[in-house]
């Protein structure tokens, strides 16, 4: 191998290097099985991107779950879409929910009946606390805010977005 040549693929492995430690300090992956009863997005796999903190009603959010619930432990990593910001009225009801994100036609029965609640418990009105956003899934069977509560801004790991 000559210097030029050694010189030539010395560059292109730190290049690539460089590369990946850039993409790999600001991006990581998200996974939410399809078929899984714990399933509430249309998406399997998501790219997070960690630099996008800042809530937007609309968009998919990686986030740690803020409180221990029957179903999974405070902490743990789930994928939701912001459907209200702080200050804003969300109105539960047990078919629809309105944000300012819209109508959200999700029935509360799916996920109350697995607590063993009655769904017309969690109907209510509610105004997002400072500092908070409201999380909802796009699928019939989500478990999201409507039962658990609001996330605070902190427990966001980074913007979400659908691969496939």
């Amino acid at each position: 191998m000559t210097l030029k040549s050694f010189s030539i693929t010395a560059l292109l492995l730190g290049s690539v290097f460089v590369l990946f430690q850039l993409f790999y300090s600001r991006f990581t992956l998200g996974y939410s099985p399809q078929g899984d009863v714990n399933s509430c997005l249309r998406g399997t796999w998501f790219l997070v991107d960690r630099s996008e903190k800042d809530i937007a009603v609309g968009n998919l959010y990686a986030f740690h779950l803020p409180v221990h619930t029957p179903f999974f432990d405070k902490g743990r990593r789930f994928i939701k879409r912001a459907v209200a910001n702080e200050g804003e009225i969300v109105n539960i009801g047990l078919e629809v929910t309105v944000t300012t994100f819209g109508r959200i036609e999700l029935p509360l029965r799916f996920a109350a009946k697995a607590l063993g609640d009655d769904p017309q418990a969690y109907v209510r009105v509610l105004e997002v606390k400072e500092s908070h956003w409201f999380a909802m899934g796009e699928l019939p069977q989500s478990y999201d805010s409507r039962f658990w509560g609001q996330v605070p801004h902190a427990n966001v790991i980074g913007r979400a977005y659908a691969l496939f």
